[in-house]
């Protein structure tokens, strides 16, 4: 049931990393999370996470998925 689903995952996982200025924001969002995550801000480091997975999907949609229109 999960397989498909992993393979598309895995997938897009390398796409995005193939990509210097999505590796950069992946960077920066994780640092962000990392810095809640030492604080022991839960709230915080939800929203950073959140944050980093919409700065991803947007990555995803801006240098992936657009070259291949």
């Amino acid at each position: 049931l999960f397989e498909p689903l992993t393979r598309v995952l895995a997938e897009r996982r390398a796409q995005t990393s193939r990509v210097p200025e999505i590796q950069r924001h992946a960077i920066d969002e994780h640092a962000a999370v990392l810095a809640a995550l030492r604080e022991g801000d839960a709230v915080r480091a939800r929203a950073a996470m959140e944050h980093h997975m919409q700065q991803t999907l947007q990555d995803l949609h801006t240098y992936v998925l657009a070259e291949s229109d």
